[in-house]
């Protein structure tokens, strides 16, 4: 697959056991393409790192497997993995999500997967990652959580991308001008469980921040100064059919609907 086997370790205990099982660990380089189709040629394609086949990932990529197979009928098959990325670009086509300069490693089971503490660029600015497969819940089963600082002008222009309809609101509504500092804020993108008996559910988006450090020149009760903390609270669906509305909270000030 075009990726270089740098190091492996094949054992089988017993070459004349009639329940006989493999023990497989190495480590492979390659290109992201190929580090992928290693991945999915493995049994963690049965599970919740088959995601990884819906995203484009630039550069090499070191994956690391461990593997525990049994090679009779009804055997236990089981497999732990890591890729690490050292600077590559990961485009979610589905979420409308990239992320650049990409730092970590994420680590795999047949059951879920995470990665804690890596860090990326994104839309140019950096973020804090972490990555959760393995959500308790029949609906959602992964989530995207990022954490950085922009300023408002860098962050309003995002949301023409993101969600238009809620800059064109803010926009209306003489926000955009009155705001002004650096927003710190975190995002958690929360994503459905694939099943094929349904039609997929909707992803899930919330916003917060604290607006520490912000200043927003609107007359009262909208005005807030830089020393003050109001939290702000953004939702919104994303993929589904029907339009669905953006919440907006901001402390007990607002509390509003807009149809995206």
């Amino acid at each position: 697959l075009a990726a270089r086997v740098e190091q492996a370790d094949i054992a089988m205990a017993d070459l004349y056991a009639g329940d006989r099982s493999v023990q497989i660990n190495g480590t492979a380089r390659g290109p992201a393409s190929s580090a992928l189709a290693i991945i999915m040629a493995s049994p963690l394609k049965n599970g919740r790192a088959a995601r990884l086949a819906k995203v484009d990932i630039d550069g090499e990529l070191e994956v690391l497997l461990e593997m525990d197979l049994a090679l009779f009928a009804g055997g236990e098959r089981q497999v732990l993995g890591q890729v690490h990325f050292a600077g590559n670009r990961i485009d979610a086509r589905q979420q409308n999500l990239a992320l650049d300069d990409v730092v970590g490693t994420v680590s795999f089971t047949r059951d879920d997967w995470y990665g804690k503490d890596l860090t990326a660029n994104f839309a140019g600015v950096p973020v804090g990652v972490i990555l959760n497969g393995g959500l308790d819940d029949p609906n959602y089963d992964s989530e995207i959580r990022l954490r950085g600082t922009t300023a408002a002008a860098q962050f309003f222009q995002s949301l023409t991308h993101t969600a238009p309809s809620l800059h064109t609101w803010l926009n209306g509504h003489g926000a955009l001008a009155a705001v002004s500092g650096a927003i710190a804020w975190q995002t958690v993108l929360t994503l459905p469980s694939e099943k094929i008996d349904r039609p997929s559910l909707p992803g899930r988006l919330r916003f917060e921040s604290s607006l520490d450090g912000v200043t927003v020149n609107l007359p009262e009760p909208l005005r807030k100064a830089a020393r003050e903390q109001i939290p702000l609270v953004i939702e919104m669906e994303f993929g589904a059919a029907a339009m669905q509305p953006v919440r907006i909270d901001y402390g007990d000030i607002v509390d509003a609907e807009i149809l995206s």
